[in-house]
């Protein structure tokens, strides 16, 4: 009688997914790309190709996510540049190893370019809140682990919105993920920026319950992957040439 019902078994069809895969989920080169390209960038802030003429404290201080500089001077560019800004080698060593891990694990889903794209974003929009929560005060801060616990973020919501449970459930375990990554990698260390992983973090799962709202099953089309990659580009060159023109 076991043997009958296990070749019934294996005589049935597959299950179908309800959730189709993304185009290309092995490809992680924009990943790559993305934590080189950082690279590149504190090594120009130290002065490697000349610096543009502009010492190491100078990039800091034009580029840093300041609230007196964003509120008070409107200078909208700091939630931007501040995201390719570290600190030191040790920041910067940190922050790609962490992205190397988490811009990854949402890139099966939604595809690496995708997910790269989203992250920055979810991180501009968590600079923003961080500032605004801070109003007042003399907060400043650099670094891209706003936008690489949006990522983590971005996979949550996608997560939530894509569960086919109902109820509590459906977001209670997303949500625990996520708040479970923050306490093990986001609360403790040298000058962390606990506000900016936490508003990061929500900005990503905003992000991640919208975006099956406008692409069904969250499979972004090629043509938008490519015109949203295009933007965030010009976003980063259009920023940097206004920090650098400013006063």
């Amino acid at each position: 009688r076991a043997c009958s019902e296990i070749c019934s078994f294996l005589k049935e069809p597959p299950l179908k997914s309800k959730v189709k895969a993304a185009k290309n989920p092995a490809s992680i080169q924009p990943v790559f790309l993305a934590l080189l390209a950082l690279v590149l960038c504190h090594a120009l802030r130290m002065g490697w190709w000349g610096g543009f003429g502009v010492t190491p404290e100078e990039w800091l201080e034009k580029g840093s996510l300041n609230a007196g500089g964003l509120i008070g001077k409107g200078e909208w560019f700091r939630a931007v540049t501040s995201l390719t800004l570290h600190v030191d080698a040790e920041h910067l060593l940190g922050n790609c190893l962490f992205g190397g891990i988490v811009l990854v694990v949402p890139s099966p889903r939604i595809g690496a370019l995708n997910a790269l794209c989203l992250s920055f974003l979810s991180g501009i929009a968590g600079n923003l809140l961080a500032v605004f929560l801070r109003m007042g005060s003399d907060y400043s801060s650099v670094g891209s682990s706003t936008a690489l616990f949006g990522a983590m973020g971005v996979l949550c919501g996608l997560a939530i919105a894509l569960r086919d449970t109902v109820g509590w459930q459906r977001i209670f375990f997303p949500l625990a993920a996520g708040l479970s990554w923050l306490a093990f990698l986001g609360m403790e260390g040298v000058r962390v920026d606990i506000l900016a992983h936490v508003t990061g973090l929500a900005s990503g799962m905003i992000v991640g319950v919208f975006v099956p709202k406008f692409f069904k099953d969250a499979l972004i089309p090629s043509r938008v992957s490519v015109g949203l990659s295009l933007f965030c580009v010009f976003l980063i060159a259009l920023a940097w040439r206004a920090a650098l023109n400013a006063g």
